[in-house]
């Protein structure tokens, strides 16, 4: 695991615009605003060395290939979003160590100081989930994905079902919540 804090900068994209730190850039290729920001650094080490941390969304391939889009963005999520860390917290689950990794400012003394604080998770709420579609028509769309594919007309389908929940309170303690139940 990876412990990010204090990114040096923000990327966040929608779009043709990505949002650097506050300020707009129009951009008919958003990836290559996020290449410019990128650390340029030679690193000789294995493994997670920082830099970019941040993901994709599923529909970016929209600015990357031709693909209809039928369904309404109905979230409003970026298309993607990064931090540019120079420090990290690694966590290695194999060998139950941690090692703090730092390219330029050496803020190792803090980050102990703060790991030795309690904690405080606060409470939380979350009503019953709701899923997007019901069981039956989520069934049919697999059923239809199945026929598409014999017929040729596709090679695979991503079918999932969102779920949503009223929620109130912490989000620290609601993950703590699912990583235990997971």
């Amino acid at each position: 695991s990876f412990i990010g804090f204090d990114p040096k900068l923000h990327l966040r994209a929608k779009g043709n615009v990505v949002d650097v730190e506050g300020e707009q850039v129009d951009a008919k290729d958003p990836i290559r605003v996020l290449g410019r920001y990128l650390p340029k650094k030679q690193v000789e080490k294995e493994g997670f060395v920082g830099g970019a941390v941040g993901y994709f969304s599923y529909d970016y391939v929209r600015n990357v290939e031709r693909i209809p889009s039928k369904n309404p963005d109905e979230l409003g999520f970026p298309d993607f979003e990064f931090g540019v860390f120079e420090d990290c917290v690694i966590y290695d689950h194999r060998d139950k160590s941690v090692h703090y990794l730092s390219h330029f400012s050496d803020r190792s003394e803090q980050v102990l100081a703060l790991s030795k604080e309690a904690l405080e998770y606060g409470e939380y709420e979350a009503g019953a989930p709701k899923a997007n579609m019901g069981r039956e028509e989520y069934e049919k769309a697999g059923e239809a994905a199945k026929e598409k594919i014999v017929d040729g007309e596709i090679f695979q389908a991503v079918l999932s079902r969102r779920y949503s929940c009223p929620f109130r309170g912490s989000l620290l303690r609601f993950y703590n919540y699912l990583k235990q139940t997971d």
